[in-house]
Order: C-alpha cells, then structure tokens, then sequence
C-alpha cells in the first residue's frame, strides 16, 4: 500500500532538502518555474513538482504563501540599506 496523495509527512520529512531549499529562494525572489529550472538545471516538471512537495511540507496552498514563508523565516544577510540606498559599514571592534 503505497502513500496517499495528501498524507502527512513526519518531521524529519517536513524539512526541505538543499534542492528545495534552492528552488525556495529563488521563488521567494519572483523566479518562474521555467527560469528556476534553468538557474538550477532541472525540467519544468521537476521544478513543479517539488514545489507541490514543498508546498506540503510548508502547509502552504500557494506560490505567495511558500515566499512569504521562506521571507519570514530567513534572516537578512546584511543590515538593510539607511535612507539614501547606502548599507552601513561594520562597526569595528577595535576601540
């Protein structure tokens, strides 16, 4: 008896792969399927169905709601720019 289709996944499956994890940033960055697939050098059915994994996975139903998932979970890597687009420059730590 095999899975069904929209059985739970346990926590350890629950985590993305490295690969979905690739295939997340980049949709959290407004890639489509077809680019992702390019950057990434996979098939447009590949791309897709891994995002359905994904999808599951991240309880999500939608595209929107997997970046926005992955945006509020990823923390910045470098302070945001101040107001005239310029990033800060690290404090030093010499005194």
């Amino acid at each position: 008896m095999g899975l069904m289709p929209h059985a739970p996944l346990t926590v350890s499956a629950a985590v993305p792969t490295p690969r979905e994890q690739a295939i997340l940033a980049l949709v959290a960055r407004g890639l489509d399927d077809k680019t992702i697939a390019a950057h990434l050098g996979l098939t447009h059915g590949s791309v897709r169905n891994r995002l359905t994994t994904l999808y599951r996975k991240l309880g999500v139903t939608s595209r929107t709601a997997a970046a926005l998932t992955t945006a509020a979970s990823t923390p910045p890597i470098h302070p945001p720019p101040d107001e005239s687009g310029k990033l800060p420059r690290p404090k030093s730590s010499c005194a």
